[in-house]
């Protein structure tokens, strides 16, 4: 199965500013890409943590085609939000989420979050690609993309140009 690992990052390798949430500081090519990866995989799979960011988004969206999988240790706390196949909480781990996904029939699967749900990825082995912008924008302070020791080795697939001063990198893990 293809896991694609997402990320927007500044140039100091920080997914947030000074411990706000979210991303607005992506730039509008970035969103473009974010979205056409999304088309391209079919299901998520984000934390806890990033679902309470984008829930508004995530909730009203008529997109019913993309599956978004949010790993939550109690699952029943967000019973009223689930929709089958399009909404669904999970304590799962990792492997079992995958495993689950890919009996279901999904080939692609975006990983998406914060440094939790990478560092459990990674931890894990199971992140297979990496779609990271750079923006052009220093925090000094803010959450990064890991917060665990890792040592993986990537193999640049790609890299152009979003726009004046943010770039695309998409790497293989291996």
């Amino acid at each position: 199965m293809r896991v694609l690992g997402i990320a927007v990052l500044s140039v100091d390798g920080c997914l947030t500013r000074h411990g706000e949430s979210g991303v607005s500081f992506a730039s509008a090519e970035d969103q473009k890409e974010f979205r056409a990866a999304m088309r391209e995989c079919g299901a998520t799979v984000m934390g806890r943590r990033t679902f309470d960011v984008v829930r508004d988004r995530i909730v009203g969206s008529s997109d019913t085609a993309l599956l978004r999988t949010i790993v939550t240790r109690d699952p029943s706390r967000y019973a009223q939000l689930a929709r089958p196949g399009q909404i669904e909480f999970t304590a799962a781990g990792p492997r079992e989420i995958l495993g689950s996904l890919s009996e279901r029939g999904y080939r692609a699967v975006a990983v998406l979050g914060g440094a939790q749900i990478y560092d459990l990825f990674v931890a894990h082995g199971l992140i297979t690609e990496w779609q990271i912008t750079v923006e052009p924008r220093l925090f000094g302070t803010g959450t990064r993309l890991l917060t665990r020791a890792a040592d993986e080795r990537l193999v640049l697939v790609e890299h152009r140009l979003l726009n004046a001063n943010s770039l695309l990198l998409r790497y293989r893990v291996g």
